[in-house]
């Protein structure tokens, strides 16, 4: 007897505690994907292997990075200068905004209430 997708999806994982299928369809399309159970999410080795997976790209990441900047160098530069002022900026509008609040704070009510009266 052949099983179908519907057969390998749990409709609970909490209660399994054991990894799962999740089916979705998109068109016609079918995609089943594996979906941890909250069990295994509290596991911290299941963390740490999936931080190792992600260190395992390092060497493909700047492999890519080497490459486009050998491409444009100008260019490259330029989008990590914009990404590290993208970083900068909002704090900078902050101080400038509580500087301009701290200047303009000694005018407002008391002030302006006797130039009115």
């Amino acid at each position: 007897m052949s099983k179908t997708p519907n057969d390998f999806v749990d409709e609970n994982p909490r209660v399994t505690g054991k990894p799962t299928l999740e089916k979705q369809t998109v068109g016609v399309w079918t995609i089943l994907s594996l979906k941890e159970s909250f069990v295994e999410s509290l596991n911290p080795t299941h963390y740490w292997a999936t931080g190792s997976k992600y260190l395992a790209t390092l060497p493909v990441v700047r492999r890519f990075v080497v490459d486009v900047y050998t491409l444009n160098p100008p260019l490259v530069l330029l989008y990590f200068i914009r990404e590290a002022w993208k970083g900068i900026e909002p704090g900078i509008t902050v101080y400038i905004s509580s500087q301009l609040f701290i200047t303009v704070k000694p005018y407002s009510s008391s002030t302006l209430l006797s130039y009115l009266t």
